[in-house]
């Protein structure tokens, strides 16, 4: 079992909406959270507490549209 900060990830991982994710435009890029937060900030946040070794094997999840609005409707 996983622990509750990973799980929400591994279910995405598990859908067929992830394996047709796409990564955010340009333009989305620059859309801000409640807290003025981009969507590169939060990124880069997470790699820095998670380590590189994390960034590089979920990328692609961290930087697609599908985490971003996931992410939003949370913060939102």
């Amino acid at each position: 079992m996983s622990c509750p900060k990973h799980r929400e990830l591994e279910e995405a991982l598990n859908t067929e909406r992830y394996k047709a994710f796409k990564p955010t435009t340009a333009e989305e890029r620059l859309e801000r959270d409640c807290f003025g937060n981009t969507q590169a900030d939060l990124v880069a946040k997470i790699r820095e507490e998670e380590g590189e070794e994390y960034y590089q094997k979920w990328k692609h999840w961290l930087w697609s549209r599908f985490a971003w609005e996931d992410y939003m409707r949370v913060a939102g």
